[in-house]
């Protein structure tokens, strides 16, 4: 049940009754001046209650009141004092998690780019719902409302935004590291140097790394995946999204692992894998090759 787990976010924790609010700059000013009238007469900002409001800007805290705290006897145990002599209790924190995910939504709405890979997958989090096409379309339409530079966002193919947009949930970013680590794991076991097991893979010796290429590889090392998962591995490792791992990419992947290991040179160098049949990533592989049919003779000059 983890994948399910994972794609729900059933682990995730936060304050309930906490409520995060975009302003404009006139209505920032406002809530502003009733925040210090309440702290200048302790009378409570929203009348019989026990709310309490921050005023931010990003995660900086420019102004807060807590609530009242309750009239000590009387009126009962739950009983609220709102008379201008009553104490204000703190402001309760925020949980960094919660915001930190509030400031990257907020981000996102006003169409910035730079996201850290952590708040990238904080911000995934909140939009695994929509469908990744549907994130890319409504970011690219709000870009283009506010005519914000739209290209920008087709340049950034991984990680930031990229992840966010791109990426269904949290799962596959999760199998793209475990399978990561599996061959990782494999290679340092079986003593396979980076650019050797590169080299091995890539039957065509041109340099660039198919998915199928790919697929045959890691079933030669023992690591089953499904297409969907090779997929996952590849994004993962592709630095230009192109569909193709060139050999830096392969090996930035794992950057503890030696470029050759004498023990399998000779072994990988005549390893010959035929590829698989999977999707391929890469643009124009799925392009039908357009088949000319044969000149007929009588078209043919006569020399």
């Amino acid at each position: 049940h983890w994948p399910k787990m994972m794609q729900e976010q059933r682990f995730l924790r936060g304050d309930t009754g906490r409520f995060w609010v975009a302003l404009s700059l006139r209505e920032a000013e406002a809530l502003r001046g009733a925040i210090h009238l309440a702290m200048d007469t302790g009378e409570p900002l929203v009348p019989d209650s026990r709310v309490a409001v921050g005023l931010r800007a990003g995660h900086m805290m420019i102004d807060c009141v807590g609530p009242p705290k309750p009239a000590p006897g009387g009126g009962g145990g739950g009983a609220i004092s709102f008379t201008a002599a009553a104490s204000v209790e703190p402001f309760p924190r925020a949980p960094r998690l919660q915001l930190d995910s509030a400031v990257s939504a907020f981000r996102f709405i006003d169409s910035q780019l730079a996201f850290t890979e952590r708040h990238a997958r904080l911000l995934l989090r909140m939009l695994r719902l929509d469908a990744p096409q549907d994130r890319r379309k409504w970011f690219q339409d709000v870009c283009g409302c506010r005519r914000r530079p739209q290209n920008k966002l087709i340049n950034i193919k991984r990680g930031g935004i990229a992840t966010a947009v791109n990426v269904e949930d949290e799962y596959h970013l999760l199998v793209q590291a475990a399978t990561l680590w599996r061959v990782g794991r494999e290679m340092s076991h079986r003593q396979l140097g980076t650019h050797d097991l590169y080299h091995a893979f890539n039957g065509k010796r041109d340099g660039y790394l198919t998915c199928g290429e790919l697929a045959a590889g890691l079933a030669w090392l023992g690591v089953k995946v499904s297409e969907d998962d090779l997929h996952a591995f590849l994004r993962g490792l592709d630095s230009n999204a192109d569909g193709l791992l060139t050999l830096d990419e392969w090996a930035a992947g794992f950057p503890l692992l030696a470029e050759s290991e004498p023990a399998t040179h000779e072994a990988l160098a005549t390893l010959s894998l035929k590829p698989k049949q999977v999707r391929e990533l890469f643009e124009g592989a799925t392009a039908k090759k357009k088949e000319f049919a044969p000149v007929p003779p009588d078209r043919l000059p006569t020399v």
